[in-house]
């Protein structure tokens, strides 16, 4: 970030001009621009810690005093202030506030640090216990709220999400930790985040407005915070089971969003714990989705093992769902390794699993699979068939993320045999679709495949917009 737009912001002013005061000569540059603001964003513009950050200029650089600002309660220390007691130090103002609460709001407080946000009905099932009536949350928060402790975050799908600023959560997590109510915190913020899920899961395994999908996947981003924290605690207190079934209901969300390094990460580490106390079932699917995000990341070799350990143990529990999950893999991953028979027999026994179930999205997949399939042994009308059944599977369900993927699919095909026209209504539709949702490696796709349209219609300046779209898209989205 540039200087002059470093100082439109109130925060960044502050920090500079107490910076000059403890350093005479201190100057906001192109150099410590971005570490300032980034330092004013972790202390949640609170003048007091700001001033404290700026005074420390005197010893440190800018970068080492964003470097230390994880310890911020001993590095944000007024040595020799004329400020009263209770004002010298960030700790010594929040433990004077923390002491003006009621030891209702004070218990509240510290158990509403293992949200990232949350609503009033998380925090009334996992803080409205021992001290704190249920019933009283509201009132609680309001409080809190007022006393800026805690601060409304958004409103999504006609709720009303809150936040704490990182500072407060930093003191009040110790205090959670010393009251001997973290693991008990965590615990139930665990088991509701898990309960919840699955039933978002359940509901996108079903047939659903669009408009509803739309804001459960906005719904699903403004939760990822809260499930990374929660899928982090689990791994390091031996909570593998309920992370392994958060995962699994993150299946969908994660494909959608591309988060595939995400989701592979949190399913290795949470499969190596205590995998002998694992419930087959959950293990199996776990396995079958661990395979599948594999196949996106680290190629058809490595997904293709992991989805023959999840097919067996699918099969030794007689767990449909996952066994779908798993063929569909192998499938995917024995056309990738030109394995053109091994991959027409797992993609029809993965379909015949996924209507049984029923599992859209596994259907869709396969289908998609049995379509390449055809692509690839020249028989393009039969792809064109594979595709439009996957649109009308999709259809059913109102999920236009799979049917916008299709339309891709077929936008390609019909570019390839010189249907122009067809083409650039199926990537405009699909387009739409995807920009809508702000799926940033659809989207790119999509774009890379308009500009393929672009050089059949012999527009090479319209193709070389195209592609530099996909580029960036691809770029800002870190692929």
């Amino acid at each position: 970030i540039a200087p002059e737009q470093a100082r439109r912001f109130e925060a960044v002013r502050l920090f500079a001009a107490r910076a000059r005061q403890a350093r005479p000569g201190f100057r906001l540059t192109a150099e410590n621009a971005d570490d300032i603001v980034q330092i004013c964003r972790m202390l949640d513009g609170v003048p007091l810690a700001i001033e404290l950050a700026a005074a420390r200029v005197r010893v440190l650089s800018v970068r080492q005093i964003l470097d230390r600002l994880d310890d911020r309660f001993r590095l944000l220390v007024a040595s020799g202030s004329r400020l009263p007691a209770r004002q010298r130090t960030l700790r010594a103002v929040l433990e004077w506030s923390h002491h003006l609460l009621s030891h209702p709001e004070q218990v509240l407080l510290r158990r509403l640090t293992v949200f990232g946000i949350w609503n009033l009905e998380q925090a009334e099932r996992v803080c409205g216990h021992n001290g704190v009536e249920p019933g009283d949350v509201l009132e609680l928060l309001s409080s809190l709220l007022d006393k800026s402790l805690i601060m409304l975050d958004t409103e999504l799908d006609g709720t009303v999400y809150y936040r704490m600023p990182d500072t407060v959560r930093a003191y009040a997590a110790e205090r959670l930790a010393a009251a001997g109510e973290a693991n008990e915190a965590w615990q139930r913020c665990l088991d509701e985040a898990v309960e919840e899920m699955e039933e978002l899961a359940a509901e996108t395994a079903r047939p659903q407005p669009w408009p509803r999908r739309l804001n459960r996947l906005h719904l699903l981003d403004h939760h990822r915070e809260n499930t990374a924290r929660l899928l982090t605690w689990a791994q390091r207190n031996d909570r593998a089971e309920e992370g392994l079934r958060l995962c699994v209901a993150l299946r969908p969300y994660w494909f959608v969003r591309g988060l595939f390094i995400d989701g592979t990460r949190s399913l290795r580490q949470l499969l190596w714990v205590s995998p002998e106390t694992q419930p087959p079932r959950v293990r199996a699917r776990a396995l079958a989705v661990h395979a599948e995000l594999c196949l996106e990341v680290e190629g058809a070799g490595t997904a293709s093992s992991i989805a023959s350990t999840a097919l067996e143990t699918a099969r030794g529990c007689d767990d449909v769902p996952a066994e779908a999950i798993a063929l569909g893999v192998l499938a995917a991953s024995a056309l990738r390794m030109g394995q053109d028979e091994a991959c027409s027999t797992n993609a029809h026994m993965a379909l015949a699993a996924a209507e049984q179930v029923p599992d859209h999205f596994t259907e869709v997949s396969a289908l998609g699979t049995l379509g390449r399939l055809a692509r690839r042994r020249g028989d393009t009308r039969i792809a064109e068939d594979y595709l439009k059944r996957s649109i009308a599977v999709a259809e059913r369900m109102d999920d236009r993320w799979c049917v916008a993927r299709c339309l891709n699919g077929l936008g390609v095909l019909s570019t390839q045999r010189g249907d122009l026209e067809t083409a650039a209504d199926l990537l405009d539709r699909a387009m739409g679709i995807l920009t809508e949702m702000g799926v940033a490696p659809q989207t790119a796709r999509c774009s890379a495949s308009m500009g393929y349209l672009e050089l059949a219609r012999g527009d090479v300046s319209g193709a070389r917009r195209r592609f530099a779209g996909s580029l960036r898209i691809s770029a800002a989205a870190g692929r």
